[in-house]
């Protein structure tokens, strides 16, 4: 792998051959680096879907790899995060003092 800061290019290392298309190499840090959600077709089960994050600064990518496990793979914000870690230092603090 390579990166010019602008591009980034996968090469076979026998023969120093370029495997990525420039068209492909050029855009790919440019959309690597937008926040994007991955979902699976209804219709299709083995098709996967991305569509750009509508507000990723408020809060975190949901992750569906352990999804199956019944955990939590929805969007959780960050407001609600800093709530849950509040609680608990009070909890700690309660438990600290006896």
């Amino acid at each position: 792998m390579k990166s010019n800061g602008l591009e980034f290019d996968v090469f076979d290392l026998v023969d120093n051959k370029q495997l990525l298309p420039s068209h492909i190499s050029s855009s790919l840090l440019i959309f690597g680096s937008i926040p994007r959600v991955y979902t699976l077709s209804e219709l299709e089960n083995e098709r996967v879907y991305s569509a750009i994050m509508k507000d990723p600064i408020t809060s975190l990518k949901p992750c569906q790899t352990f999804e199956g496990m019944g955990w939590r793979s929805d969007f959780i914000t960050i407001e609600e995060i800093l709530t849950k870690l509040e609680l608990r230092f009070e909890d700690y603090g309660k438990d600290y003092e006896r």
